[in-house]
């Protein structure tokens, strides 16, 4: 059972086509993006930390501002599109054996963000990729708005702390 990806180059016109969907004009933000997890070749899953940057005394912070908490720890790699087109690429390759179903079969996640990078479409809807377990218990994905409410349910994959 292994927990490690390759990271594959976000494609809007794959995802568009795959899925019935119209998102080719789909672009990331660069001022956002985590250019250290662009750069990744493979992510270690066995090593990975999971935030919801969401303190005790809060229900629920928007998605601008767990970028804004996220963006502050500049130890951690926050995953962007290359890591979730590579867990993506994963789960058609291997089911039941993929990444995402080991996380979920060993430690219950049904839910995994990548704020690595922000997505906007012509519209300027901004939002997240992620992965959902959904009530027929297998993986979707979709992208989450930005200005939205995220709670402590809402995991995001990070980095271990890195010590320079």
């Amino acid at each position: 059972m292994g927990m490690i990806i390759k990271t594959i180059p976000f494609n809007a016109v794959q995802l568009s086509v795959e899925n019935n969907l119209h998102i080719e004009e789909w672009k990331l933000i660069v001022d956002h993006q985590d250019h250290r997890s662009a750069s990744l070749n493979e992510v270690d899953f066995s090593e990975i930390e999971l935030v919801t940057c969401v303190d005790k005394d809060e229900l629920r912070i928007t998605g601008e501002e767990k970028l804004n908490r996220l963006k502050k720890d500049n130890f951690r790699i926050r995953y962007g599109a290359s890591v979730f087109m590579g867990l993506l690429q994963d789960l058609k390759e291997k089911n039941g054996d993929s990444v995402l179903e080991n996380l979920y079969k060993q430690n219950s996640i049904d839910y995994l963000d990548f704020f690595g990078d922000i997505v906007c479409c012509s519209d300027d809807y901004c939002g997240v990729l992620f992965f959902y377990k959904g009530y027929s218990m297998s993986w979707d994905w979709s992208c989450r708005w930005i200005l939205g409410n995220w709670s402590d349910k809402n995991l995001s994959a990070v980095s271990p702390k890195i010590i320079s």
